[in-house]
């Protein structure tokens, strides 16, 4: 099979179901953003996949969630060879066995990371009549974990249980604490303070109440943002833990060669495992109660209404809410912008760089690099990108960009297909406003330029591993598109985790055998 990189959206139905390599004839060259023809690059950053029989055969798991009255679902982050084997979970509650499938789409692991080893699954369990969950039924107030049995290993394991029915069927006029929230898919290595203001402030002008972060690792200088922000009460802030999977220890003398001491599944699974990181957040979202609309956007991702009646994304959404729409899909549109990445000092920080920003003069085409809002009581699957093909047409609103479209705030350029680009100042009244916003909020809360130097190590972490990740494509590109493009492989490489002191998530996994 052969294909361009504009392509890549439109692979999901056309992976074979084997574990064979994609041939991709063309090479990205990040010295010129150009794409070179059949050019082998040696292995640097990443690492041959290990034999299938190398391969610790586990499961890694938080929780499962009650999505209806008979339904259980567990995500998981296996291997192929585990989830195949669909009797290898069985459930005590309901004495069901599981059935394991994809998280995303009929075949797994999806085209862009189809050289990764662990991915993302669900398993799903339909209970009996005489098991199951309902309102009025005490196990759902009483239990608040599952217990899974393992025919490979014989144990047995306690899994957390979180109630994510619908509160709609128990309560249609149920009010939501949260009109507008945002979840932002877990940040690891996060290092930017600047970009992570710009954020904050540009949803709290959109009426957004919540954020909701996913919290891989982060420097302290983004928990103290963070912690401002959210002491303050101008947003309530979140976090959803996803931390790195563990490592997976083998007794010397096992089969496993020499991967029998110590085996990262992290160096095998794409951006640790973020699109199974949001289905499992939306469930979670969904079992507080508290939001109706959620937006999965990236921190460096604003919504440009252009329909001069609306002038923020919650105004938007209730002028729509008599269509009965359950999700809003945008297209995405690439904004250059000259940021100042010197700025230490809080009171320098603003965003009147938004003026005269090179834009590019068409969005990308549908379904690449679009991102939704979501209505969660209603949708079973979540993507960074897509949405499921199985819910009713009339019921998604796929925003046109004369109507609303995603600017996406690039701070250096990527690998992606180059449009023309022009000078736009669309942005620029924006910027002068989240400056005015932030510089108010200094004024109330001054205790937090009491640090004096802030720094967001832009080019020691944020360019370089920016640059790694577009090196790791290139490399897979050019070994026909076979190996895994791991976060963990860059963080190995530049030597991250010992240039600073990282807040990470403490939570654990649970480890399937």
């Amino acid at each position: 099979m052969y294909i361009g990189k504009e392509n890549f959206f439109n692979l999901e139905d056309n992976i074979p179901e084997k574990n064979v390599c994609i041939h991709i004839e063309k090479n990205v060259n990040n010295s010129n953003n150009k794409i070179d023809a059949k050019k082998e690059y040696p292995l640097v950053i990443l690492t041959e996949n290990p034999s299938d029989k190398f391969i610790p055969e586990v499961a890694f798991t938080r929780r499962a969630f009650l999505i209806s009255d008979n339904t259980i679902e567990v995500p998981l982050i296996t291997t192929k060879s585990f989830a195949h084997n669909n009797n290898n979970l069985f459930l005590i509650e309901g004495n069901v066995g599981g059935n394991i499938k994809c998280q995303w789409g009929r075949k797994c692991p999806e085209y862009y990371y189809h050289g990764c080893i662990f991915t993302g699954y669900v398993a799903t369990f339909k209970l009996p009549p005489t098991y199951m969950f309902s309102s009025d039924n005490l196990l759902l107030n009483t239990s608040k974990f599952i217990h899974l049995s393992s025919k490979t290993s014989n144990q047995i394991y306690s899994v957390p249980l979180y109630n994510s029915t619908s509160i709609l069927s128990q309560n249609p006029n149920f009010v939501y604490k949260h009109f507008l929230a945002v979840f932002v898919q877990p940040i690891y290595y996060m290092s930017d303070f600047h970009v992570m203001i710009q954020f904050f402030e540009y949803w709290i002008t959109q009426g957004a109440t919540k954020v909701y972060i996913g919290r891989t690792s982060y420097t302290k200088d983004i928990e103290k943002i963070i912690k401002w922000y959210n002491d303050n009460k101008w947003i309530e802030i979140e976090f959803i833990e996803w931390p790195i999977l563990p490592n997976i220890y083998r007794q010397i003398g096992a089969q496993y060669n020499k991967y029998n001491q110590q085996f990262n599944p992290n160096l095998f699974t794409f951006q640790y495992e973020a699109i199974l990181s949001i289905y499992d957040a939306m469930y979670y979202i969904r079992s507080l109660r508290e939001s109706k609309y959620v937006a999965v956007f990236d921190w460096d991702e604003i919504i440009v209404l252009k329909d001069n009646q609306t002038r923020t994304v919650t105004e938007f959404l209730k002028n729509q809410e008599k269509n009965s729409y359950i999700a809003w899909s945008f297209e995405s549109r690439r904004v250059t912008l000259k940021k100042n990445y010197n700025v230490d000092k809080l009171e320098d920080v603003d965003f009147l760089y938004f003026e005269n920003a090179k834009i590019d003069t068409k969005p990308f085409k549908r379904p690449a690099y679009q991102k939704n809002i979501y209505r969660p009581e209603f949708i079973n699957r979540f993507h960074v990108h897509l949405i499921d093909k199985k819910l009713p047409s009339d019921k998604i609103n796929y925003v046109i960009n004369k109507v609303a479209e995603i600017y996406h705030l690039r701070r250096m350029p990527d690998i992606e297909k180059k449009f023309n680009q022009s000078y736009t100042n669309i942005l620029k009244e924006k910027g002068q406003i989240l400056t005015e916003n932030f510089k108010s909020k200094l004024q109330q809360d001054p205790s937090i330029t009491e640090q004096k130097t802030w720094n967001n190590y832009f080019n020691d972490i944020t360019r370089n591993l920016e640059n790694c990740r577009q090196n790791s494509f290139r490399e897979s590109f050019s070994h026909k598109y076979g190996l895994c493009v791991s976060v963990e492989a860059c963080s190995n490489y530049l030597n991250l985790t010992n240039k600073l002191d990282w807040i990470t998530s403490k939570e654990k996994w649970i480890i399937i055998n």
